[in-house]
């Protein structure tokens, strides 16, 4: 009964190493010319991202960049020197670029952009109290600003035909 036991032990490990081995093995492509980039543009230290070029700036963002991108780069890049020139920000300081360059495009929203011209300043608060989106908020001022240019046209146009 022992001598069963045991064979069916070494039965069970032999037939577990068989069938891992015979399985191949996956193919690691290694490319030994490619430099290996250790710069991310989520964490990245405020000397290195004033010292890329535009051509890096590319690179690190997947190859691809807008014009706009490319613009908002070279501002945000301006911003950076002035403050570590009045020592705001410290130059080994670690930032999230992605973040930093997604402040500068806020974007435009159009049902905030109706919030705010269709309910006024209701809508702005409505805007503000429940949503983050920064471009939500912002439309929602936009809207009640052509609302009262609107407003104001009409009170110039009405008034003037009176007098």
């Amino acid at each position: 009964m022992k001598n069963l036991k045991l064979l069916n032990v070494v039965l069970l490990v032999t037939s577990l190493i068989v069938l891992t081995s015979s399985h191949p093995l996956p193919s690691l492509k290694l490319d030994v010319n490619k430099k290996e980039n250790k710069l991310s543009l989520e964490a990245i230290s405020v000397e290195s991202f004033i010292s890329l070029s535009g051509k890096e700036f590319k690179e690190l963002n997947g190859g691809k960049a807008t014009l706009k991108e490319k613009f908002f780069f070279q501002v945000l890049k301006y911003n950076l020197k002035k403050e570590v020139k009045r020592n705001e920000l410290s130059p080994s300081h670690t930032l999230n670029i992605k973040s930093r360059l997604a402040a500068y495009d806020s974007g435009f929203h159009l049902g905030g952009f109706a919030l705010g011209f269709l309910l006024g300043f209701i809508g702005v608060l409505i805007a503000h109290l429940f949503s983050d989106d920064p471009a939500l908020r912002k439309s929602s001022w936009y809207g009640v600003g052509a609302w009262f240019a609107i407003w104001i046209i009409l009170y110039l146009a009405v008034f003037s035909a009176l007098v």
